[in-house]
């Protein structure tokens, strides 16, 4: 074997093993590698990154940065480069030329009056524009050339969609929209429906003009169709792009890269989980906060938990891509920021809690020794402590999925259709729901139910293999709010009622399919209770994740429950204890994940002696045996003694602060 085909080898197999991801933005030198080091770090995530930049100093910065990634391959560690394929500069900080205003000019976005949008000091190139796609190649070969093992490649769909004016309406935008109507509807359809006489002389701004549209476009008739174009053409060009960096690592180094992309939380951007397929690993993006309507009007919130959990985000990527590493990283401005007005006690209790909630749903969560380029780094005592305790362990999650008795659906076109009443249509009550669905899930974990998430692609963006045999695993499955839904999506949750599985449908359920078409959902209403699905439609989550309501909380384990036929909630002498569970077929156990959400502004309230009763999902049984119990706040790991039955195990909990981890051997 050669040493390049080694080399590819190992760089594959370090990534299929790697327990513990960090963000160190930039990586310079032996300090930071020892501290990442110390951090037993596998993966370094966003090692080169830097926005406003022009190809020169990007060739300049991965030349002075050549010690560190040779010192970090010496160290087993994947360097991760980095790249934006949206915003373009005019100049850097300190005030010298990126681009010329000629040369942006020919590249940026456009509004609906064919203006350059300006987001504030810098502009968003439009992907759909051959000019600038071939510059964000020069920058990525350039990169590659460098010497990095992988790329993150930084808001690939090149645009944020809710910017106002909005983009892009580019000649080339107005293009790519004329070819998807020429495709999919006749001249008669198209004269009929949008008034459009000739298609090939069609010029969408000059008909938002015409109709006094510009700016407001979600007014536009048109509009769901330039809102699909620009999902679709979006995603081909990165999976162009990602194709041609491949290639071009292959053709002129002889291997492969370890690419990721950012995947932002729905529950702000909800169109933008449309790159994950397309990776070697996910990287989850949060700003730690959330949208929600008061009064008609969309506000942020700050998302800390324990108040807020991110398990219902982990659960979604995980089914989105569970073929693959998902990650999970603090992002910037607004993530950082919120961390950095926290007291440094304060910081240390977010990130332990963090770190749990994301390990126990089979996701690594990013330790942020330097982010956002050195605005901030996080404590170290706990940093090394907690990937310590992961690196150590991680037979016990590299191969481990989620496992419960209820399953939640996670409908992809829905969300993709939220944006609407958020930005882009004039209604904004309209409904959401990546918030119910976030909300239920919050709702479950409130009352100590634990649940999975099922991904539902649109067809057309994200793949669509939803089957009944699938949705069989779970004894309860929940809609929450999939009112987008295709009409084989529907036939499949028919199937599976109508074979004895239990459905559970909160609020709108296929109210339009996945283009926005209006359907009658009546009717598949009356045919899923017919076969005996349970529909609340009196029941608002997304209120629910505004202020936490006791009765919904009651309303939702009730119905579950009564479905299920059994209790399926966590009883233990703890209030606030979160119970979460996986399984592993390489090591034939399955793990009980507990967190303790006692947290106060003073810190976290300790357990001991927790006497705990745990519901188990069918087709997991386990001995009656003593389990193990490890835990990154304790020094070693303990026996406990564990009851079990075909449908429940019980213990006795010696000890909680932050996490532990129970592992159980299966049979």
């Amino acid at each position: 074997m050669s040493d390049q085909a080694t080399e590819i080898s190992d760089r594959e197999r370090k990534l299929r093993v790697a327990s513990v991801f960090a963000v160190c933005e930039p990586t310079d030198g032996r300090t930071d590698l020892d501290i990442l080091e110390q951090l037993h770090t596998d993966v370094i995530s966003r090692a080169q990154f830097r926005w406003a930049q022009s190809l020169d100093e990007t060739r300049a910065c991965l030349q002075r940065r050549q010690k560190a990634i040779e010192d970090a391959h010496r160290r087993g560690m994947l360097f991760i480069g980095g790249m934006t394929v949206s915003a373009m500069y005019l100049r850097n900080s300190n005030g010298t030329h990126v681009l010329s205003p000629d040369e942006l000019a020919a590249m940026a976005t456009r509004s609906p009056t064919n203006e350059l949008v300006e987001l504030g000091g810098y502009y968003h190139g439009c992907i759909n524009n051959p000019r600038y796609f071939e510059y964000t190649k020069q920058f990525m070969r350039i990169i590659i050339d460098g010497g990095v093992d992988g790329i993150h490649f930084d808001e690939a769909d090149s645009r944020w969609f809710h910017h106002r004016p909005y983009e892009c309406f580019c000649d080339h935008c107005n293009e790519g929209l004329r070819r998807r109507l020429a495709a999919r509807y006749t001249s008669r359809e198209l004269l009929e429906r949008f008034g459009i006489a000739d298609i090939q002389r069609f010029d969408y701004r000059a008909y938002l003009q015409e109709h006094s549209w510009t700016e407001c476009p979600g007014l536009s008739p048109l509009h769901h169709e330039w809102w699909l174009f620009q999902l679709e053409a979006c995603r081909d060009r990165f999976v162009e792009l990602m194709g041609d960096s491949q290639a071009y690592a292959e053709r002129s180094q002889s291997r492969r890269l370890v690419n990721t992309a950012n995947v932002y939380d729905p529950l702000w951007l909800p169109e933008r989980c449309l790159e994950s397929p397309h990776v070697e690993y996910v990287m989850i993006g949060s700003c730690l906060e959330l949208r929600l309507r008061e009064k008609g009007e969309f506000v942020r919130k700050e998302r800390i938990p324990p108040q807020y959990s991110y398990v219902p985000l982990h659960l979604a990527t995980r089914s989105c891509t569970p073929d693959r590493p998902v990650t999970f990283f603090i992002d910037w401005p607004p993530g950082v920021q919120y961390m950095l007005a926290q007291t440094p006690e304060r910081q240390r209790d977010i990130l332990k809690y963090l770190f749990a909630e994301a390990y126990a749903c089979g996701v690594c969560f990013h330790a942020p020794y330097k982010s956002c380029y050195a605005r901030w780094t996080g404590p170290l005592d706990v940093l090394t402590r907690y990937t310590g305790f992961f690196s150590r362990e991680a037979r016990c999650y590299r191969n481990a999925r989620p496992v419960a008795a209820v399953g939640l659906l996670y409908s992809y076109a829905s969300s993709i259709w939220d944006h609407f009443p958020m930005e882009l249509a004039p209604s904004p009550s309209d409904p959401i729901h990546a918030l119910q669905y976030y909300g239920v899930g919050q709702a479950l974990l409130d009352r100590g139910i634990a649940f999975d998430s099922l991904f539902i692609g649109d067809g057309r963006i994200m793949d669509d293999t939803l089957t009944a045999d699938q949705l069989a695993r779970y004894e309860v499955i929940i809609a929450p709010c999939c009112y987008s839904m295709s009409d084989r999506q529907m036939r499949v949750l028919e199937q599976y009622v109508t074979a004895g599985g239990k459905l559970l449908v909160i609020g709108e359920l296929a109210t339009m399919d996945t283009e926005r078409r209006t359907l009658d959902s009546a009717a598949w209403r009356a045919q899923l209770r017919g076969a005996g699905a349970s529909v609340l439609t009196d029941l608002d989550y997304e209120a629910y994740l505004a202020q936490s309501d006791a009765h919904q909380r009651g309303a939702l384990r009730d119905a579950v429950e009564r479905l299920a036929g059994r209790p399926l909630c966590c009883v233990s002498g703890a209030d606030k204890l979160m119970v979460l569970l996986t399984e592993s077929d390489a090591e034939q156990a399955a793990y009980v994940h507990l967190i303790n959400r006692d947290l106060t502004p003073d810190g976290y309230i300790t357990k001991s002696n927790v006497p705990v009763s745990i519901p188990l999902p069918k087709g997991i049984r386990v001995a009656q045996q003593a389990g193990r119990l490890a835990s990154p706040d304790l020094e070693d790991s303990v026996l406990v003694e564990v009851a079990s039955s075909e449908q429940a195990i019980r213990f006795v909990l010696p000890h909680i602060e932050t996490y532990t981890i129970l592992e159980l051997k299966r049979f």
